[in-house]
């Protein structure tokens, strides 16, 4: 069959079968990563950290020196899942880092 010129694919119905199959893929892939908690311990202490951080800024009015983030939470910093590099993205994730004359500052996102 031409691939120019006005058929878009074969005829007898393959092309709807790969789009089934390509479906189910992304089905199963959507299932397992509703599932990642139950899997992989790290997710969980992730959310855990996120939702601590939140309310330990909120706690502050929305914002605390770059140093009593690390110094509150060093503790959760290569305990358990929690990588220095996983609290870092988390904290990214949450916050935004300002910098200014007295210092660093992380400053809760808007949405949170």
């Amino acid at each position: 069959m031409p691939l120019f010129g006005g058929n878009a694919g074969p005829a007898n119905g393959s092309a709807s079968k790969s789009s089934n199959a390509l479906l189910a893929k992304i089905r199963s892939r959507k299932a397992d990563a509703s599932s990642l908690d139950v899997q992989h311990p790290e997710v969980t202490a992730g959310k855990g950290l996120a939702d601590r951080l939140v309310a330990f800024l909120r706690a502050r009015g929305g914002s605390a020196p770059s140093s009593a983030v690390a110094n509150k939470f060093k503790s959760d910093m290569g305990a358990g899942n929690v990588t220095p590099e996983l609290f870092k993205a988390i904290l990214q994730q949450v916050a935004t880092l300002v910098r200014g004359v007295g210092g660093r500052v992380w400053k809760l996102k808007g949405e949170y």
